[in-house]
């Protein structure tokens, strides 16, 4: 909390050398892009996920300041903060005139944020990012911003429906892992766990959230297909091997274990894409495709994961 503190101090005494009697109240409805300095929407974005939604709707010339994890923006972006440190000062240098933020719920950083955009009179947004329909009504509000290109917003919707129709004989238990000092689960009403029950397949465990899980436990799970965010191919083979070698019996067609993106770990548009992947996986493994989905795709954003970044988690 120092970067924060120091600069509200910063903040306190510019506004009682300006003669400010009061604290300036904030606006009760945010005018995305009709601030002071003209119609221009000058825009802050503490969140990967809304970051990835700005870049894909063309609303980059439009963003001022970024978190160093938002890699779909250019890096000549100024960096403003993240969701783990605000740094206030920056925000006032940059004059925002909205800020948007991903709603990590009720605590002292949240708290901190609502406190400086207040103070400041900038107009804050939080949005929730933790389901698919969460992802797409986050796309939706970047679409309404003065900046968007419309257009390419219904581009996107229109193909992610696509991308998730459901398939025939896709009823398959499918445990969604990534790997760091254990496994990690896409458990369910995660955006990944929401895109897998679209297309017709079934979450192998039945908690919610990002439970950790070791080998053991991947044995006693015994899933009929695992998708591995964040491997590369011969990482999942080599999963796939090991499984086999610990017991687990192997599958009657295709591989159990699939390499996904690790676009899939942030919960922003490139959704589009972990859908493909899932639907790929699930082709391989025998379910059937009632129609051809066509190419639609959209230009994804580069995603580099952190490993500081966990899934769904923004910094």
């Amino acid at each position: 909390m120092r970067v924060v503190t120091i600069a509200l101090v910063f903040v306190a005494l510019a506004a009682c050398e300006r003669g400010a009697g009061s604290q300036p109240e904030a606006s009760e409805t945010p005018t995305y892009g009709n601030g002071d300095r003209g119609n221009t929407a000058r825009i802050v974005s503490l969140s990967p996920a809304i970051s990835q939604a700005l870049a894909l709707l063309g609303c980059s010339d439009c963003v001022v300041g970024r978190t160093p994890w938002c890699l779909s923006l250019p890096e000549s972006i100024p960096i403003a903060g993240s969701l783990r440190e605000i740094d206030a000062e920056a925000l006032l240098a940059l004059g925002p005139t909205l800020v948007l933020a991903q709603w990590e719920g009720s605590n002292s950083l949240d708290d901190e944020l609502s406190r400086v955009c207040e103070f400041m009179n900038i107009p804050l947004r939080r949005v929730h990012v933790d389901s698919l329909s969460d992802v797409r009504e986050m796309v939706a509000l970047v679409a309404t911003l003065s900046c968007a290109q419309s257009q390419l917003a219904a581009q996107w919707t229109a193909a992610l429906a696509e991308a998730t129709l459901p398939m025939a004989q896709a009823d398959i238990r499918t445990l969604i892992i990534s790997e760091g000092d254990a496994y990690l689960a896409f458990g369910r009403h995660t955006y990944v766990s929401d895109l897998l029950e679209c297309i017709g397949g079934r979450n192998a465990i039945e908690r919610t959230g990002y439970p950790s899980l070791t080998v053991e436990d991947l044995l006693a799970i015994q899933p009929e297909m695992i998708l591995f965010v964040g491997a590369s191919p011969a990482d999942a083979a080599a999963l796939d091997q090991r499984l086999v070698d610990l017991g687990m019996p192997e599958v009657p067609r295709g591989a159990r274990t699939y390499a996904v993106d690790s676009v899939a770990f942030t919960p922003g548009p490139g959704v589009l894409q972990t859908a493909r992947s899932i639907r790929a996986s699930l082709l391989a493994r025998g379910a059937v495709d009632p129609q051809a989905v066509p190419d639609l795709s959209l230009p994804q954003p580069e995603v580099t994961p952190s490993d500081d970044l966990q899934p769904g988690a923004s910094p």
